[in-house]
């Protein structure tokens, strides 16, 4: 999924820091490390040998707060964007520099939004309307649910902000981030009242406003109180992992269809890589065209994976016409493929 935006920390003793939920990178004086994951260590290997490349997971490998009280002089301050990192994070991470005399301090404006001048602006994407015959339930229903949940644990206010849980409550899907069914956007359930924030332009059409029931003729004006209450899982979250009968057979017909792609996909193959001619982008292509024929195809998960010998042992390698490998006979072919469908 997805879009990864940069957490700028820096310590008042060096130069900048860089943290997101791939890497770390840390570079007081002289020293220049990056801690990442498998998914960017093939990109990452890249960077010039002034570099120290950690990878995470590994039994030597440090954790990034434990590698930062390693690093730090006592009484250092690291600084984070609080908007861009999880909470529990925040937490872990506040307990370990504080227990160093360090200190984890919140920044007011990101950093990176603060040199980043010519920045996109957020997509405003038709949104995509999904009746009970998809969903096996409306989304009002959903809505009751939760409410139900929330006054059972005595919860007067719940802030929906994980957009594929806004998808999932309203029944609605967009395309605001690349290959996945989401739009920005967030919820508040009241016991009694439920507010959708997102982006006007996103709401403006006819179908959608019926679909949500929007009465325009009101201007409701809603007080948030504080009743904090912690819970590993939304209720959402734990509603959306069951699936209804409706929700169970969109997900075995969304099989059945990618099946039939890939066997036409695979029969290709068998008749024209002996030809010769084919490769990692026109065989991606042509995966693409075949799921694009089945019924209710919105869209790719990802970028296909297809590569060739070596190549597939890149991880989540993407061809480009540079490292573009013809398909042949002696070597293993890779295909790792997504697709989206409505249901």
């Amino acid at each position: 999924m997805a879009t990864r935006v940069n957490i700028l920390l820096h310590v008042t003793v060096s130069e900048p820091l860089s943290l997101d939920s791939m890497a770390l990178q840390v570079h007081p004086s002289s020293q220049k490390s990056t801690q990442t994951c498998g998914l960017m260590a093939t990109t990452v290997s890249r960077l010039p040998n002034r570099w120290t490349l950690m990878r995470m997971g590994l039994k030597d490998t440090p954790t990034q707060e434990d590698w930062l009280v390693s690093m730090l002089p006592e009484g250092s301050k690291v600084s984070v964007d609080p908007l861009i990192i999880p909470t529990d994070y925040w937490k872990k991470m506040a307990k370990v520099l504080r227990s160093a005399s360090h200190h984890l301090i919140p920044v007011k404006q990101n950093l990176v939004d603060k040199i980043w001048t010519d920045h996109p602006e957020h997509p405003c994407k038709p949104l995509l309307m999904l009746g009970v015959d998809y969903t096996g339930i409306s989304w009002k229903q959903k809505v009751a649910d939760i409410q139900l949940k929330m006054a059972e644990r005595n919860i007067v206010w719940f802030v929906v902000t994980a957009l594929d849980e806004i998808a999932w409550l309203f029944n609605l899907r967009g395309s605001d981030v690349e290959h996945n069914p989401v739009f920005f956007s967030y919820a508040i359930i009241g016991l009694e009242t439920i507010t959708l924030f997102t982006d006007g332009d996103c709401v403006n059409g006819p179908s959608v406003k019926e679909h949500l029931l929007f009465d325009l003729g009101l201007e409701a004006e809603y007080r948030i109180q504080d009743h904090p209450c912690c819970m590993p899982y939304t209720s959402i979250c734990i509603a959306k992992a069951v699936k209804n009968s409706a929700e169970s057979e969109g997900m075995r017909r969304a099989h059945i269809k990618d099946g039939v792609a890939l066997c036409e996909l695979f029969n290709w193959l068998e008749k024209e890589v002996p030809k010769g001619g084919v490769s990692e982008i026109s065989a991606a292509d042509k995966a693409e065209e075949y799921h694009r024929q089945q019924a209710d195809f919105v869209d790719l998960s990802f970028p296909s994976i297809s590569s060739m010998g070596h190549n597939t042992a890149v991880i989540h390698y993407v061809p480009v016409p540079e490292m573009n490998r013809s398909l042949s006979l002696d070597e293993v072919y890779l295909i790792y493929s997504g697709v989206q469908y409505k249901m």
